[in-house]
C-alpha cells in the first residue's frame, strides 16, 4: 500500500518527466537533443541550436588521390515551440501518496504535453516527406494491389520499407511506422492473419492493434497524425528544359488553381537516385511542394520543391534524379485533386530530432525544479495563492524540430 508523505518539487519533476517519456509516441520514436549550454542560464523561445548532419562522400576510381571539397554541414534547429501545463491544488493534495497524486494530476498534465509534442513533430515530417506509398483517401489495409500505389496492408509496408531502402535508410530497429487509429485498424486486420510467432498474433488479437516489429518497422499508433487536402490543380507540364535546384517552373495546372504545401508529385522520366551509390532505383523520384502556390491564368506558376533537382554524376555525391526534366514533361499528383488525405508516417528514427533546452528559474519562485530525463527537458514552478488557499503549479517544456534526412521519411497515404 501507497505511503502518504509531503510531497515536494522534486518527487513531483521527477514524476512528471517519467510520465511524459511513457505517454509519448513520435517523441520517443525520434533522435532526442538536448542542449547543455543552456543550463546555466536558461534557453527562451528562438534560441537556436545547431546539429551535426552526416557527411556524404563519393568513391573515386584508381589510385590517384581526389581531394573532396567538403564542409561539416549541419542543420539548425530553433527552439521555437514552447508549451506549458497549468494546473491547482490544495495543500490537501499535497499530502497524498505519490502514486495517487501521479494517477489523478501528473498523468493528465504529462498526456496534454504528450499530444502537443506529437502532433509538431507529425505536422513537421509530413510536410517535409516527399516520398509516399499508398492511395490518398483511403484507408491502408483496405484493398489489395500491385505496385507502390495501393492501398494493401502488406504492400503498404513493404513499399514504405523499399523506398527506405532506395534512399539508403539504415535498416534494423530504428525504422518506425505510425499510423492514426483508423490506419491502425486497417493494418491490424489485414496484417493478423499472416504467419507469425504465436505471441504476437495471440497480442494482436487481444488488443485490437498491431504491437512490436512487422515487417521491418516497429509499429504505433498515434490520434495526432496530420490530414491535408490537395489542392485544385490539373496536372500540368514543366515549362522550361534544363531547370535543377528547389524550384520548378510548370505551367497548365489550371486558371487560377492552387497547389498546397504537402502536394507531392513525379515528372516523366526523372527517376530516383540511390544517395549512397548514385544508381538510378527504377522509380520516379517524387517531389512535395513546400510553399504554397496559386496559378495563373495558362496555369503556370514557379513552385519550391524538395528534394532539389540535381544530375548524379560520377564526382557528386549529392545527386537527387538520373536526368533533368524535359520541356513539356508531364507532372503526376500523388493526390487528386482536392482530397482529404491522412499523412501516416514510415520513417527512420535519425531522420527526425526532437532537442530540448533548459527554461529559466526565476529568481523569484521559490519552489522550482527543471530535469533533463532521456533529452527531454521539464521545468516545474509552484507557487502558493494566500487568498484562495491553493498552489498553482506549471510545467514548461522548450523544444525545437529539425527535419535532419528528409529522404528517410515516407508517408503513408490514408
Amino acid at each position: 500500500m501507497a505511503t502518504n508523505t509531503l510531497l515536494t518539487i522534486e518527487m513531483i519533476t521527477r514524476e512528471l518527466a517519467y510520465c511524459l517519456e511513457n505517454e509519448l509516441m513520435f517523441g520517443k520514436a525520434v533522435a532526442r537533443g538536448y542542449d547543455d549550454k543552456f543550463a546555466q542560464t536558461g534557453a527562451k523561445i528562438g534560441d537556436t541550436v545547431k546539429l551535426r548532419m552526416p557527411n556524404v562522400f563519393y568513391a573515386a576510381d584508381g589510385a590517384n588521390f581526389v581531394q573532396q571539397d567538403y564542409t561539416e554541414a549541419n542543420v539548425s534547429l530553433q527552439l521555437a515551440y514552447r508549451k506549458h501545463v497549468g494546473f491547482s491544488f490544495t495543500t490537501q493534495d499535497m499530502t497524498l501518496s505519490l502514486d495517487d497524486y501521479s494517477k489523478r494530476t501528473l498523468k493528465p498534465a504529462a498526456i496534454a504535453l504528450r499530444n502537443k509534442i506529437d502532433s509538431d513533430i507529425a505536422a513537421a515530417a509530413a510536410a517535409a516527406a516527399y516520398h509516399a506509398v499508398g492511395t490518398p483517401g483511403t484507408t491502408p489495409g483496405a484493398a489489395s494491389g500491385n505496385g507502390i500505389a495501393n492501398t494493401g496492408g502488406v504492400q503498404i509496408m513493404t513499399n514504405a520499407g523499399m523506398l527506405l531502402d532506395h534512399s539508403a535508410a539504415p535498416r534494423g530497429e530504428d525504422r518506425h511506422m505510425i499510423q492514426n487509429p483508423t490506419g491502425m485498424a486497417g493494418l491490424s486486420a489485414t496484417l493478423s492473419g499472416m504467419y507469425n510467432d504465436r505471441a504476437s498474433i495471440s497480442q494482436i488479437y487481444k488488443d485490437g492493434s498491431m504491437r512490436g516489429t512487422h515487417l521491418g518497422f516497429n509499429i504505433g499508433m498515434d490520434q495526432n497524425i496530420e490530414t491535408y487536402t490537395s489542392g485544385t490543380r490539373a496536372n500540368g507540364t514543366v515549362d522550361g528544359a534544363n531547370q535543377t535546384g528547389a524550384t520548378l517552373d510548370i505551367i497548365g495546372a489550371g486558371n487560377a488553381a492552387t497547389i498546397t504545401v504537402g502536394d507531392r508529385f513525379t515528372i516523366a522520366d526523372v527517376y530516383q537516385l540511390n544517395p549512397v551509390n548514385q544508381k538510378n532505383t527504377g522509380q520516379l523520384q517524387q517531389f512535395v511542394v513546400t510553399t504554397l502556390a496559386t496559378m495563373d491564368a495558362n496555369g503556370a506558376n514557379t513552385i519550391s520543391i524538395s528534394p532539389s533537382i540535381v544530375v548524379g554524376a560520377s564526382n557528386v555525391a549529392n545527386g537527387t534524379v538520373n536526368a533533368l526534366p524535359a520541356n513539356g514533361a508531364a507532372l503526376t499528383w500523388v493526390a487528386n485533386a482536392s482530397t482529404a488525405t491522412v499523412n501516416n508516417l514510415a520513417f527512420h528514427k535519425d531522420a527526425i530530432v526532437l532537442a530540448t533546452a533548459d527554461l529559466d528559474l526565476p529568481d523569484s519562485a521559490v519552489s522550482k525544479s527543471r530535469i533533463n530525463n532521456n533529452g527531454i527537458a521539464l521545468r516545474v514552478i509552484k507557487y502558493y495563492d494566500g487568498s484562495n488557499d491553493i498552489e498553482n503549479c506549471r510545467v514548461d517544456v522548450l523544444y525545437g524540430i529539425a527535419i535532419r534526412r528528409p529522404e528517410h521519411l515516407v508517408v503513408v497515404n490514408g
